[in-house]
């Protein structure tokens, strides 16, 4: 069997789901699809969601939503009373009392829109092609209950995956990506933009043949083609490559998505969903040799400069202390750097909890920042490639291996 993972662009209008069932038309064996929320509708739950737990007036937000997916309903020509049920069960979610944790809430509300648009693509595909079941992911991963960045309990999932999954039964399976839940029922998530992760941990499970995420983009590039002209298809990838590119946040992949397919040596394959014919880019256990230089950007990043009060060394002892702050705030480290009596690190900002958090650090610590930064990431530099990307800008922060180079600098947009 294979593994499909289609992102919300891929079925952000009736066209796109229309498109991705034609897909699915073309392949002969058993398919597991595993669907994302349509177009940036995650985005517009989040902004629900934010509305819902300042205890505001949400029903301009909600009727947002409503309407986005009514419309696609209706240009797919179908009659979706499945999407009726479960919005009147969103809608019964919303009445409840608002928890003071808003991690808890997140989950029990951003996964309507997995469930949404599975259900539209699931209604269209039975009323015209047939020969599909629709499954809800939280029945089968299963992970603890740490809201929004849920940790997989794997042998229970693997274990629920072969129960709630027959292909002797139905030949296509669709699932939703980025949701799960704990061992008491209750929904969480897999972190943003975690629908690929979702997929290879389907994968894992059955043992697939392959796995392909259908994408908006041709393949993995060696830049973002949003921000650099003439970006460069990448035909193959090793896991390797694959999981230092995602960690350093290259956005075609998930970072979490290599590790359980290299453990089963599960080929991934990114393809274009515009395009599907085109081969894309291969990632597998394979070695591949890359001579262009592959670029990545990351904005909206905080340097943290934290130094000892009594201009004692920074030892292990207060890096552990440092440490457990940022994880108990789930800060993503991008990059670091250790002095003698300062420690500087580099972090994804979290706008609902840096304050919290540098609150937390400042206990025992001087504390200083620098906000609103861009990390470049260049994997297989040169120094042209360098020169070019840091030409007039201000580094804060710079550091170098055989094979990457990162470079912390003022945002000049």
């Amino acid at each position: 069997m294979q593994v499909f993972k289609f992102g919300g662009a891929s079925v952000k209008d009736a066209n796109g789901v229309r498109n991705l069932v034609d897909i699915l038309s073309k392949e002969q064996g058993d398919i597991l699809v595993v669907i994302s929320a349509m177009g940036k509708m995650t985005n517009a739950f989040e902004k629900l969601i934010n509305v819902y737990f300042s205890n505001q007036d949400f029903s301009s937000e909600l009727q947002s939503i409503v309407d986005f997916h009514r419309k696609i309903i209706q240009n797919l020509d179908i009659q979706n009373c499945l999407f009726d049920e479960y919005l009147s069960l969103l809608e019964i979610e919303l009445k409840k009392k608002v928890s003071d944790n808003y991690n808890y809430e997140y989950d029990r509300l951003i996964g309507f829109g997995e469930l949404f648009s599975t259900i539209i693509v699931w209604i269209y595909i039975r009323e015209n092609v047939g020969g599909a079941a629709w499954v809800d992911v939280r029945d089968i991963i299963k992970t603890d209950s740490n809201y929004r960045f849920a940790k997989v309990n794997w042998k229970q999932t693997v274990q629920l995956a072969k129960q709630k999954i027959d292909f002797s039964k139905k030949r296509v399976f669709l699932t939703q990506g980025f949701i799960a839940s704990d061992l008491l029922g209750h929904s969480t998530s897999l972190g943003r933009e975690g629908s690929d992760y979702s997929a290879a941990i389907l994968a894992y499970a059955f043992s697939a043949e392959s796995i392909s995420i259908w994408k908006d983009v041709p393949g993995v590039l060696n830049v973002d083609p949003r921000l650099f002209d003439n970006p460069e298809l990448l035909p193959e990838l090793s896991f390797y490559d694959a999981i230092e590119l995602a960690f350093f946040g290259a956005q075609v992949i998930h970072p979490k998505t290599i590790q359980p397919l290299k453990n089963k040596r599960i080929p991934l394959m990114v393809k274009s969903f515009e395009n599907p014919n085109d081969k894309g880019t291969l990632v597998s256990h394979n070695k591949a040799n890359i001579s262009t230089p592959i670029v990545i950007i990351k904005n909206h990043q905080v340097l943290l400069s934290i130094r000892t009060r009594d201009f004692s060394f920074v030892d292990e002892k207060n890096l552990a202390s440092i440490f457990s702050v940022l994880s108990e705030f789930n800060a993503k480290v991008n990059m670091m750097q250790n002095g003698a009596v300062s420690f500087s690190v580099v972090v994804d900002f979290l706008p609902r909890l840096f304050d919290a958090m540098l609150k937390k650090i400042s206990i025992d610590f001087d504390v200083k920042y620098n906000s609103n930064l861009e990390l470049i990431t260049i994997r297989h530099y040169t120094k042209s490639k360098i020169d070019e990307l840091l030409e007039d800008r201000t580094v804060y922060l710079e550091q170098k291996s055989r094979n990457t180079a990162q470079y912390l600098v003022d945002n000049n947009l």
